[in-house]
């Protein structure tokens, strides 16, 4: 008796192979996806950097966690689809998992060490700030300082140009020196040492004006020195002997028209 002959569809795999290869083809469609943005992400960030760079680190890192939280839902997607296939794994997709999550433990080191780099900063921002505003006021000290004396040396400029002759000798009686300066047409008169606008008196009355006002210090206060210009002889003799009479302690110097004892705006200070 011979073999029976089947007469039946062989077994075929085909279905089999089919979903094996559609979901593996998932994955690393997934994969290459992740691949592709994150190498363009790490492109993007060198050539435009961002101006704080806490806020950049947290930002991806929350791209990254949205990523793997889709990851995740697809992947329960497609378990749920294929309850047969529930176990499987895909060994790349789990690879590119553990590496974004280095990434992000690695940002958040970034983080951290920006973070206190910032702190670091402000410090020695600070610390410039308070040294800028020390040099700042011994730089306005330093202006001062010069502007002073600048003012001395172009007052002693002017000293040395205005050809005065200065009488601050005290006298020896301790009395206040009175000068009396006499020109031709006009008397000046002011204390010795002092710097304040000097009397001045001309025409006839000039000598009486000056007497006048040397009589409102008392005898043994005061010294009268009397300084003669050529042209003022006459007011000189006059003034001389009412001093005299009055019993002032006096006395007298010339000088030539070129020079001057008493300032017509500082007087004799």
């Amino acid at each position: 008796m011979g073999k029976r002959k089947f007469t039946g569809s062989p077994l075929s795999l085909f279905s089999f192979q089919d979903i094996i290869t559609s979901v593996t083809g998932i994955f690393v469609l997934i994969t290459l996806l992740i691949a592709v943005e994150l190498s363009q992400r790490v492109v993007n960030q060198k050539s435009q950097p961002t101006p704080h760079p806490s806020e950049s680190f947290d930002e991806e890192i929350d791209a990254e966690l949205q990523q793997i939280a889709k990851l995740e839902q697809l992947q329960g997607d497609v378990s749920e689809e294929l309850p047969e296939f529930a176990t499987y794994t895909n060994q790349s997709a789990e690879q590119a998992r553990k590496e974004l999550q280095a990434e992000i433990a690695r940002l958040q080191v970034a983080v951290s060490q920006s973070a206190a780099e910032a702190e670091s900063a402000q410090d020695s921002a600070a610390a410039a700030s308070a040294q800028s505003e020390a040099r700042s006021s011994e730089r306005k000290e330093l202006e001062q300082v010069e502007s002073l004396l600048a003012a001395l040396e172009q007052e002693l400029t002017e000293l040395e140009n205005s050809q005065r002759v200065f009488y601050n000798v005290p006298d020896s009686q301790g009395r206040r020196v009175l000068l009396v300066e006499l020109f031709a047409e006009e008397i000046l008169l002011a204390p010795a040492g002092v710097e304040r606008p000097p009397l001045r008196a001309s025409g006839l009355g000039r000598v009486d004006k000056i007497m006048a006002a040397i009589r409102q210090n008392s005898t043994d206060s005061v010294r009268v020195v009397m300084i003669v210009h050529p042209g003022a002889v006459d007011a000189f003799n006059e003034l001389y002997e009412k001093v005299k009479s009055d019993g002032y302690s006096r006395g007298f110097d010339v000088l030539p028209d070129s020079s001057l004892a008493i300032d017509p705006e500082k007087g004799a200070g």
